[in-house]
């Protein structure tokens, strides 16, 4: 994504339900298994959610992200590098890692992911373990999977991965033991309204979210838990 467009999410970001769903992040902290000795990359780090959540529990973090317009509320004692992720190699040439996390960044990487994954290996410890969380479709079912996709698409360029699609990738890159959970966000953590209000969308953009979440066939409604109410559209999210 181009840093122009990180520049016009920032100004609302913290206001996605997501981000700040305290229940989320600590799923997260529980598969990071933090340690007061661990040193940690948080990959995307944006305004710091999963970094701040780490911090009490580790020696150290560092963040990375492509865009520092999201960085001004993090605490002084996170380094923050800004740089993309497929230059790690380089902005981390003589540092290695305990935790490698990563929330919401993978699907913006497309053909190369096997490459930052490589690379990601590259920066662990041994013992060392990353941490993945990505949306991914409500069902696997193939016409759920396409709206899911299509609807992202209208928002930004993305690509679409199962988990079987990240556990595949993960053992390509030499990773082993993986793990994984489905978090569901419940219907009151998953306005729609609140995704495209607080995405940068143009109006256009929000209509045509908004009327695709009205028109989707039965099985996508059914998949979502989708409760259509007074000016806004409920749905499971995974």
């Amino acid at each position: 994504m181009s840093e122009n467009f990180w520049k016009i999410r920032a100004e609302k970001y913290d206001n996605l339900k997501w981000v700040h769903d305290q229940d989320y992040l600590g799923l997260i902290i529980k598969h990071a298994k933090p340690k007061l000795k661990d040193k940690v990359l948080d990959i995307g780090i944006g305004t710091g959610k999963v970094a701040k959540a780490l911090l009490p529990f580790v020696n150290h973090i560092t963040g990375l992200d492509i865009s520092n317009d999201m960085i001004s509320s993090l605490p002084h004692e996170i380094d923050f590098v800004e740089g993309n992720i497929y230059n790690m190699k380089k902005l981390f040439k003589n540092q290695k890692f305990n935790i490698i996390t990563a929330r919401m960044v993978f699907h913006h990487c497309h053909n190369d992911l096997i490459d930052v994954l490589k690379c990601c290996h590259r920066l662990l410890n041994k013992g060392g373990r990353i941490v993945i969380a990505e949306s991914i479709p409500p069902s696997n079912n193939l016409l759920v999977k396409n709206w899911w996709h299509n609807v992202r698409l209208l928002k930004e360029k993305r690509t679409t991965r199962l988990y079987v699609d990240y556990a595949n990738l993960l053992m390509d890159s030499e990773f082993g033991n993986i793990k994984s959970d489905i978090y569901i966000s419940s219907l009151s953590k998953s306005s729609t309204v609140n995704w495209i209000d607080s995405s940068g969308l143009d109006l256009m953009t929000k209509y045509k979210i908004m009327k695709a979440h009205m028109g989707a066939p039965k099985i996508v409604k059914r998949a979502h838990k989708m409760k259509i109410i007074e000016h806004d559209i409920l749905c499971e999210h995974r």
